[in-house]
């Protein structure tokens, strides 16, 4: 069945209808998944129009949710990501093993499953990632800021090697960075 959504909130609009999963948050990811399975349209209508309010957006501790679906959920997603980054699983871990070895990641990955100081506390390796620190998590074993690997900076210059493989170009090879890697010591990318 085929419904419309009504929103005030203009922003949300391409979110839902035209960016690909791959540009967006963790957070909208994981909420594009789960509309996925339906089939909508969504429309801005402005607030003093819109006569019945949303009750889940005004209280949402009031909202019940089982444990088992949400985890349920998360798992399918880490399988997702894991499962669409281009690369072998032989790959995958050697990525695992080096950014055990790399300090940047070990802390990083510290920080991620302990939780982050305040910004002042944070160690000056682990400083390029504070205002992503959000988007930075670990999935099966493997350091990643959204969909992308963070690199070690002890396989920065093979990845890099690998990128350039084929002279691309310079906007094709950032192009290819940008869909599955992260430089370790890189403030931006």
């Amino acid at each position: 069945m085929h419904f419309k959504i009504e929103t005030d909130h203009k922003p949300i609009i391409p979110i839902f209808s035209k960016k690909n999963l791959d540009d967006l948050s963790p957070r909208l990811q994981r909420i594009k998944l789960q509309m996925m399975k339906f089939s909508y349209t969504i429309v801005h209508i402005p607030g003093k129009e819109l006569f019945a309010t949303d009750a889940l957006s005004r209280n949402p501790q009031k909202v019940p949710y089982k444990r088992e679906e949400l985890e349920a959920e998360i798992d399918a997603f880490i399988q997702m990501i894991t499962n669409s980054l281009p690369a072998s699983s032989r790959r995958l871990d050697e990525r695992i093993v080096a950014q055990l070895k790399d300090e940047t990641c070990q802390k990083l990955t510290d920080y991620v499953l302990k939780g982050w100081p305040s910004k002042k506390e944070v160690d000056t390796l682990c400083t390029p990632y504070w205002q992503n620190r959000y988007e930075i998590s670990v999935q099966d074993g493997l350091l990643m800021r959204g969909c992308r690997i963070i690199i070690p900076k002890s396989h920065q210059a093979e990845v890099l090697n690998q990128i350039h493989e084929g002279h691309l170009g310079m906007t094709k090879c950032r192009a290819r960075a940008r869909c599955s890697v992260l430089a370790g010591n890189k403030k931006s990318n």
